[in-house]
């Protein structure tokens, strides 16, 4: 049998426990803002895709775009900006055949996947 534990250990024992919880507490902390920081970074870097619509402004287009060009230099072609400004211009007058001003923004990636298969687009230019 051991023998009962004084003030002192006990003292010691709980300061030993919350030293582990204090430093248990701020790797978790240090975890989440590294994983906050890191969407983040991603929302930023996408964000152009994520926010994708029809009432987007050129200056929206062409932010998003020089953020990913930035972020991915070597895996988008040097026309993609312009490519892609003119897929949202085509994408705007095609949609509108089958979209209800009801989803227009909410299911705007849906339609257009949609439209594409349609209108049966089977080659896409510089996709590497």
């Amino acid at each position: 049998m051991s023998k009962p534990k004084g003030g002192w250990e006990k003292l010691k024992e709980t300061q030993k426990k919350k030293k582990n919880e204090a430093d248990f507490l701020k790797k978790l902390y240090s975890a989440l803002v590294h994983r906050i920081n890191a969407y983040t970074t991603v929302r930023d870097n996408f964000k152009l895709l994520s926010d994708i619509s029809m009432d987007m402004q050129i200056e929206d287009i062409e932010g998003g775009m020089k953020k990913l060009l930035e972020r991915y230099p070597k895996d988008f072609p040097d026309d993609f900006t312009n490519e892609f400004k003119q897929f949202l211009s085509f994408s705007s007058t095609s949609l509108s055949l089958i979209t209800t001003n009801e989803n227009k923004n909410k299911n705007i990636l849906l339609n257009m996947y949609k439209m594409i298969i349609d209108l049966n687009v089977t080659e896409f230019s510089k996709i590497y």
